[in-house]
């Protein structure tokens, strides 16, 4: 790996989060960003914590980083790109919120709603019974 022992990983993934389903490659480009703007750009390094839990119905996702060095200026295409998936996907039910704290810690999170496999498998029979095609699975 490029940075080693520079990159310290934190996971904090709550158990019952484990079975909701999340739209692929949705949590890449965010932590590239982390990593690239965050911690690659800082000679000593840095952490990111990606976190997931619960609330109400609700799964939220944070990816949190140390912000240290002075990183190239990005375009925000990997940001912007990603809160507009989750508007096409969850429309105003899902959140992406970034922002960069005065103890310069990098923020991201995801908010939408969540689902568990068998409930998206339970949807699709549901529509397939009733207009007789084949569900599209994404």
């Amino acid at each position: 790996m490029r940075l080693e022992e520079r990159l310290q990983t934190l996971w904090d993934v709550d158990r019952e989060t484990r079975e909701i389903l999340v739209p692929q490659l949705i949590l890449l480009p965010l932590v590239e960003n982390a990593i690239l703007h965050g911690i690659a750009c800082c000679r000593e390094g840095g952490w990111i914590q990606i976190a997931s839990r619960i609330l109400g119905e609700r799964l939220e996702v944070e990816i949190r980083n140390s912000v240290g060095g002075k990183s190239r200026q990005g375009l925000g295409l990997g940001h912007r790109n990603t809160a507009a998936r989750i508007k096409h996907l969850y429309a105003n039910e899902g959140t992406f919120v970034f922002k960069i704290g005065a103890d310069d810690v990098a923020v991201a999170t995801l908010s939408f709603p969540g689902f568990l496999l068998q409930q998206r498998q339970s949807r699709e029979s549901q529509f397939v019974e009733r207009n007789g095609d084949q569900p599209c699975v994404s």
